[in-house]
């Protein structure tokens, strides 16, 4: 093996302090997609823009909208938000963003969606299961908000969790709702097994 010289270690050093600066340069763009993403959530959902909403999925799909996604967690909940946004707007259903002003509101909402679902799969107490009840009722998420909320937010959905989902939107959702997220159920059950065996 051969022994480190003074000049390998150099070129060691000057590799990474490279890799670094390109890591540095990449967070700042990063950082600037996310904030010009941010004010023109902002704006939208000031305004009740859907359409302005919905044309940020684009900006999402850019290299500056990748660069936000890959850095910014944040960023990776707003595209998923867009993304159930999108397809509310396609079902004419209600949209998960109503009643949000901005964008701080709209990830509150998120992230209490998120935590109440999470409720429903630990179920740590019965009181914190019926918090999560409370909630959900409340704000009468969609099949589309369900789904994508528990397949891209570090969830491992169970049977039982869906048929709790099911119990609680029974009176709410409609034989077609629940067919749609069961397709949706399959669907994504079927993506991850071909994703296995390739």
């Amino acid at each position: 093996m051969n022994a480190l010289t003074f000049e390998s270690v150099e070129a060691l050093h000057a590799n990474l302090e490279q890799q670094f600066q390109i890591i540095d340069e990449q967070m700042k763009s990063a950082e600037a997609a996310e904030r010009h993403l941010v004010d023109i959530l902002n704006h939208a959902l000031y305004s009740q823009n859907t359409e302005l909403c919905l044309s940020l999925i684009p900006y999402m799909d850019s290299e500056q909208g990748k660069l936000a996604y890959q850095y910014c967690s944040k960023t990776r909940r707003l595209s998923t938000i867009l993304r159930i946004i999108e397809l509310e707007s396609k079902s004419g259903k209600t949209l998960f963003v109503w009643n949000c002003r901005d964008e701080a509101s709209l990830m509150e909402k998120y992230m209490l969606s998120l935590f109440a679902l999470r409720r429903l799969l630990f179920r740590l107490s019965d009181s914190s299961a019926h918090d999560a009840i409370q909630y959900l009722r409340q704000e009468e998420l969609s099949v589309f908000a369900v789904h994508l909320i528990t397949q891209n937010d570090l969830i491992i959905p169970t049977p039982s969790l869906y048929e709790k989902i099911i119990a609680i939107y029974s009176g709410l959702w409609n034989d077609h709702d629940i067919h749609q997220l069961l397709y949706l159920i399959a669907h994504s059950i079927t993506n991850k097994e071909n994703y296995r065996h390739e």
